[in-house]
């Protein structure tokens, strides 16, 4: 079974995609590349039965060609800074708001399973 994991670089979706693995699923990544997530991917990032999409779940179109392909999609993409989302309101809303939308709508156009 192919698993996508949104945000699967993040804190969260770092140790679901360990998980993941250890239980012998294939996992594709979707995450937008930062310091964090390099960190955060060390355990797993030359696992033989993973795969990474570089890419925001406000891309529309990037969230729409990896959804089509997989059988399960797990979705924790999300911006968690208080501070920045008080200085930066929209683009958390756009990330956090906008990006479950198109997450969601992808989901229910192919079928696929969300968790």
């Amino acid at each position: 079974m192919e698993i996508l994991v949104i945000g699967g670089a993040g804190f969260q979706g770092s140790h679901l995609t360990e998980s993941l693995l250890a239980d012998g699923y294939w996992v594709t990544v979707l995450n937008t590349p930062s310091k964090n997530t390099t960190r955060n991917m060390q355990g797993f990032q030359s696992h033989e039965r993973v795969s990474f999409i570089s890419g925001s779940v406000t891309d529309g179109e990037t969230v729409y060609r990896a959804v089509r392909d997989h059988h399960v999609v797990f979705h924790l993409a999300a911006r968690t800074n208080v501070d920045e989302s008080l200085s930066e309101p929209k683009s958390f809303l756009e990330t956090n708001v906008m990006g479950t939308y198109r997450a969601l709508e992808v989901v229910r156009r192919y079928r696929n399973r969300l968790i």
